[in-house]
């Protein structure tokens, strides 16, 4: 939500279509949605991957997110760094993750 109110503005005076716009929101709202399920998984102790996986899924949405800045505000190549690295680091923690045994004692 905070993310949206500080990015609505920007995406309204870009003078893009509406049917793109709404698909800028839509994406915020997504990663949104991933955001709160990573943030729920890191808790999660019960699996020695689970932590990964999550904080891999937040890098990506994290990529997702920086990438909808760059297309909004085209001045902000500097983005373009961390947009990279959060999408590698975050494939590479998902794949670890997932490469954690279930049972801790495996």
């Amino acid at each position: 939500g905070v993310t949206l109110a500080c990015l609505l503005p920007g995406l309204m005076r870009t003078g893009y279509p509406l049917q793109n716009r709404v698909l800028h929101v839509m994406c915020f709202a997504v990663s949104g949605v991933i955001y709160g399920f990573g943030a729920v998984n890191m808790a999660a102790l019960d699996s020695p991957g689970r932590p990964l996986v999550a904080l891999g899924l937040i890098g990506l949405a994290m990529s997702g997110l920086f990438f909808q800045i760059t297309e909004i505000f085209p001045r902000a190549y500097t983005l373009d760094a961390p947009l990279e690295l959060s999408w590698t680091l975050g494939q590479f923690a998902v794949i670890c993750g997932l490469q954690q045994p279930d049972d801790p004692a495996a």
